[in-house]
């Protein structure tokens, strides 16, 4: 495989070659069914940027891969913030489904482990929450605002943005710990496995949606301030 995704390369083919970007389908509102359809027929028949869902695309499955200037300059900012408000969405569903989780396992556990584990996790969860609040309640209208040629909000900036933008992944790393290294129970291995392997999941795919937000959104957006 290249180390690029092209227009005219089948839909299928791609997401055979790396299935994380299944996730990334609903969020364009693409689906599946797509027969030997190109990328360029499948984005045009649903009204999708080709070039922005192949650099999503690309960025998902090419670590190496950043977008050129020239790429950035037709990319669509509108639906690339409906995309990042759809990836949301998302993530919020993937926090409750490790929230229950949690209980379920904190039900086969006593003990102190187990608070720590439920006070981490809620915690984080209020955390991301309020991160992707600010976003779409100040960054993404200011993007929109600026997109369609109305200004943003005296003041404000992508620059404010980028200083302020951490990264929601990191701590993901010590509940991981936490887990392998402290939580020892046979009766349930299979719940604690599956709980890890969810963790991880989410934590890779939202270390690609920062990625997004940081090497796309920022670019396009303070381009389009100047």
């Amino acid at each position: 495989m290249n180390n690029n995704y092209y227009p005219d390369m089948m839909l299928a083919d791609i997401i055979q070659a790396d299935y994380h970007l299944l996730l990334v389908l609903p969020r364009f509102g693409l689906d599946l069914g797509v027969g030997n359809m190109t990328v360029e027929q499948c984005c045009a028949a649903a009204g999708v940027s080709t070039d922005l869902f192949l650099t999503v695309c690309n960025v998902y499955s090419f670590s190496r891969f950043c977008p050129t200037r020239d790429m950035l300059d037709r990319l669509p900012p509108l639906q690339l913030v409906a995309y990042l408000k759809r990836s949301h969405g998302y993530y919020a569903e993937r926090l409750d489904a490790i929230m229950e989780q949690l209980n379920c396992l904190s039900a086969k556990l006593q003990g102190s482990y187990c608070d720590l584990l439920s006070s981490f996790f809620a915690d984080y969860r209020r955390e991301v929450i309020r991160h992707f609040d600010y976003e779409e309640n100040v960054v993404f209208p200011y993007v929109s605002a600026i997109a369609t040629g109305q200004g943003g909000d005296d003041g404000y900036s992508m620059k404010k943005y980028e200083d302020n933008h951490g990264n929601i992944d990191d701590k993901l790393s010590d509940l991981i710990n936490i887990v392998i290294k402290y939580l020892h129970i046979n009766d349930a291995g299979n719940v604690k496995i599956n709980l890890l392997f969810d963790i991880f999941r989410f934590e890779d795919d939202l270390s690609k949606h920062t990625h997004i937000e940081n090497k796309i959104l920022v670019p396009l957006v303070r381009s389009l301030e100047r």
